[in-house]
């Protein structure tokens, strides 16, 4: 079972004491409502109970104690939760109008954050029953799926990968995306930050043998592609789901990635390589210029250097004829297009395959 650290600056912490204290708040019942979850809190002036149930946690069956505290801009709100992975603390805020309840499921400030209502008065028992039967299910399910820990890595639906936490050794991932993959299953080091795991591995395209990071919330089932230390728009948040995957399956998707990938790259590395772009410029220069070394271009054309990060250069001179290859290093999903030209000829693009890890089943 995994284990949720103690971290005071997120949302969920491991431990967290509760039981006869004033309370910050002033007393009053309120309903909880929200797209994805729901519930009730109710204050008096030395006891605190909420019930609050979402898609895949709850607290408790039924009500559970809370705690509220006083803070700068209004309040702060602390009580146990059931999920996938076992019990933990949640933290919720709420403002001084005691009209909006902030729910902050992730490591990183505003990731899986979600802004509930508070109204005056309780929770239907029509809306109450429904819900707490619709948190049970997805509570169960979340439980199955952590007791495995074998997960589909789904965008919208399309399997992109997969991700295994074994009962020893490292976390393992395999992704097969037309923008990102790995060469196979690789092993990645986890990190634990409140209810996050970041997982750091071995990625491609990476140019500097950069590290791919993936945050996998156990909260909400989900992992998200970080592009910083705060949430922005546009990361690409991947669904978490049960089952193995068939080895026919999973061949076939990383077929389709390979494929997809190489229509990207070539949407977008043959305009800037041809015609009057980096490459083509280079292979200009050099049937102008005497077929000069990449070194002596290089150092003094800078740009060209760095346009052509994660390519190799290799100029053949005379007494051979003038000859140019520009090949990636190394291969891999990105950057699988080299460019090859020789004198009295134009510069041509070719494919170049890589292989990845041969499938294993878990």
């Amino acid at each position: 079972m995994l284990q949720i650290l103690e971290d005071d600056m997120f949302g969920l912490l491991l431990a967290c004491s509760t039981g006869s204290a004033l309370q910050g708040m002033p007393a009053g019942e309120w309903a909880i409502e929200g797209d994805e979850y729901s519930g009730s809190l109710r204050v008096e002036a030395e006891s605190c109970e909420i019930e609050l149930w979402g898609p895949t946690l709850q607290a408790g069956d039924d009500t559970v104690p809370c705690h509220s505290v006083r803070e700068e801009k209004g309040f702060g709100l602390h009580f146990g939760v059931q999920m996938g992975v076992g019990e933990a603390t949640a933290y919720a805020r709420i403002d001084e109008d005691l009209q909006s309840f902030v729910l902050p499921l992730g490591s990183r400030e505003g990731d899986f954050e979600h802004r509930l209502r508070l109204v005056s008065g309780s929770l239907s028992s029509g809306d109450r029953t429904a819900s707490r039967q619709k948190a049970a299910l997805g509570l169960e399910e979340s439980r199955r799926l952590w007791e495995k820990s074998v997960f589909q890595l789904r965008s919208q639906g399309e399997l992109v990968g997969e991700l295994f936490f074994p009962s020893r050794g490292a976390p393992e991932i395999q992704l097969y995306s037309a923008f990102w993959m790995t060469r196979g299953r690789v092993e990645s080091e986890l990190v634990e930050r409140g209810p996050d795991l970041w997982l750091s591995f071995e990625i491609m395209p990476s140019l500097q043998s950069e590290q791919g990071l993936l945050l996998v919330n156990r909260a909400e089932n989900k992992a998200v592609f970080p592009m910083g230390q705060t949430p922005v728009p546009g990361e690409i948040v991947l669904e978490l789901a049960g089952g193995t995957v068939a080895e026919s399956e999973r061949v076939q998707s990383i077929e389709v990635a390979l494929h997809e990938g190489l229509v990207i790259e070539r949407a977008i590395t043959e305009p800037v390589t041809m015609g009057t772009g980096t490459t083509e410029t280079l292979w200009a220069e050099l049937e102008a210029g005497g077929c000069r070394s990449w070194s002596d271009l290089s150092s003094e054309k800078k740009e060209m250097g760095l346009a052509l990060q994660g390519y190799s250069v290799d100029i053949r001179q005379p007494p051979e004829s003038c000859r140019l290859l520009v090949e990636p290093r190394p291969v891999q999903q990105g950057r699988r297009l080299a460019f090859r030209a020789e004198a009295g000829g134009e510069l041509e693009v070719v494919e170049r395959k890589f292989f990845t890890e041969v499938p294993r089943n878990f």
